[in-house]
Formats: structure tokens, C-alpha cells, sequence
């Protein structure tokens, strides 16, 4: 469970994360980092925060456990989020000097679980303005598109598009904002370029935070577990959203500021080679 001093980034990697929006990092981390991980899983969820929901709309339908910024909370994860081989990834992606972590969260679908990620991009939801950034989706599970695979639209984060950020959770709703209605992607998936891996236990997806992607209901007797960590890069700022997850407290920033501060921390360099 040792971080990677230099991160395995190709030049050809780099290219398909900028044309397409995403790219998969088979097995990333060891069975030692899995076990890990899942025990933090394990012990957030049984301590759950104020930044934890159960996105399923009755108790009947499943359970769609999501937290998000454990890290505070968890040392757990902020060894994941700020020790382990992504920060290094991070930056290399996004062709940034630094790497930013922005926020950590969990997902867990467990069986039999109806609930979908509706199709949506991640930063109309977000605090983070800015063309570098990166999403890390770590598989704890064998994953399918039967147990809720990601898929992605390839190249959809180069639209200069933003969509209407939905709540997650069928018996809420946000109030209507100013960006576009999401196209019916589903019912018209002949017109897209749709992309979806099938993933074992530390294999990793990185994608852009625009990029639009969708996740099925957990349709098998497995469990479904996966921690997303998100970087921003040189040019993040800090964003004001009407709609979207709370932070865990104001960060003491104004809309623009460059991003930064105790709750956005530099990952990368770490801080022994910034001394």
C-alpha cells in the first residue's frame, strides 16, 4: 500500500482523457489498498454523516447509500484521498502543476437495488469552475452494467454544454434554473457514442467533471461500492451553486476565488516535496 512516486500516465492516456472525457486504469490498487477502502466503506456507513442520503425512494426498492466529504470526518479517507497513487494521477491528466482535491464521496448500491444515477454531468452540481478536473471512480466490487456500471458519453464534456442539475433522490426536486434540459439519451442511445468498462475490485475510471455519464440500479445479488475522489487543477475557482450538495461549512471563499483553503487542500505535490 505504497503511493507511486511518479504517476502511470501516458501521452496517449493524457490525449484520450482530453478527446474523450474519460479513460480506465485497470488495476490500479492491490488487494491490500481494496480491503482498505472497503473498511472505510464499512465504517462510514455505520456512522453515517450529515452529508449521507439513501437515494432509494422506499425501503422496498433497495438501498442507494451516497456520502459525501468523509474526509474530514474519516482518517481513513483522507489517507485515500490525499496518500494514495490519484493526486500524482490527478495532475498528470489535467496537465496541471497541482491537483486540488475538491471533495471525496461514496457510493454503495446494494442488491437488488432499483435506484438509477439519472444521466448528468458533475459540475453543474459543483463548487469548482474550471476546464481541469478530474473524477476518480475506484471499484471495490466486480461491476457490471447489471450491478450500475458508469457509462459515459465520450467527448460530451467538449459540448460547452451544462445541463439542469436533478436531485438524485426521486422524492425530491430542485427548484428550475437557467441551463439546458438533459437530451433523452436513453431513448435515443443510437445517436451517442456510449462507453461503459466492466470493472473488478481496484480498478479505477477517471473522467471529466463535465462529461455526461449514468448509472443503473444495482439489478444483481451483489453488492455495488465505490469511492469517487475529484481533483481540480491550476485553473479552478471557487463556485457558487443554487443547487446542488452542501459543503460541510462555508469554505470562507466568494464565487471565483481561486480554489484553495482547509476544505480544498493541495494533494499534489505532496507536502514534503513542496518544503
Amino acid at each position: 500500500m505504497q503511493a507511486e512516486t511518479s504517476p502511470p500516465v501516458t501521452p496517449e492516456m493524457r490525449a484520450a482523457f482530453e478527446r474523450d472525457g474519460v479513460v480506465f486504469l485497470p488495476g490500479l490498487f492491490d488487494a491490500a489498498w481494496v480491503a482498505y477502502m472497503r473498511d472505510a466503506v464499512e465504517a462510514a456507513m455505520a456512522a453515517p454523516g450529515p452529508l449521507s442520503d439513501n437515494f432509494s425512494p422506499s425501503p422496498d426498492k433497495g438501498k442507494f447509500y451516497g456520502e459525501h466529504f468523509l474526509w474530514p470526518r474519516h482518517a481513513a479517507f483522507r489517507r485515500i484521498s490525499l496518500e494514495s497513487p490519484l493526486p500524482a494521477i490527478a495532475a498528470a491528466l489535467m496537465g496541471s502543476k497541482v491537483a486540488l482535491l475538491a471533495w471525496d464521496q461514496v457510493f454503495v448500491k446494494e442488491p437488488h437495488t432499483e435506484a438509477e444515477s439519472h444521466w448528468h454531468q458533475d459540475q453543474p452540481y459543483a463548487w469548482v469552475d474550471g476546464k481541469q478536473n478530474v473524477s476518480f471512480w475506484i471499484s471495490l466490487d466486480d461491476v457490471t452494467r447489471a450491478s450500475g456500471a458508469v457509462e459515459f458519453v465520450k467527448g460530451s464534456h467538449r459540448w460547452n454544454r451544462w445541463f439542469e442539475p436533478k436531485s438524485f433522490h426521486p422524492n425530491r426536486q430542485y427548484a428550475a434554473g437557467d441551463y439546458e434540459p438533459m437530451p433523452d439519451i436513453s431513448g435515443r442511445r443510437g445517436e451517442y457514442d456510449i462507453v461503459h468498462f466492466d470493472t473488478k475490485p481496484g480498478d479505477v475510471v477517471a473522467f471529466h467533471l463535465s462529461i455526461v455519464h449514468y448509472a443503473s440500479g444495482n439489478r444483481t445479488g451483489g453488492r455495488r461500492r465505490a469511492i469517487s475522489l475529484r481533483y481540480a487543477g491550476d485553473d479552478a475557482t471557487y463556485a457558487v451553486r443554487k443547487r446542488g450538495p452542501k459543503l460541510p461549512r462555508d469554505p470562507g471563499l466568494k464565487h471565483g476565488d481561486p480554489l484553495g483553503g482547509e476544505l480544498f487542500p493541495v494533494a499534489w505535490p505532496r507536502p514534503q516535496a513542496r518544503a
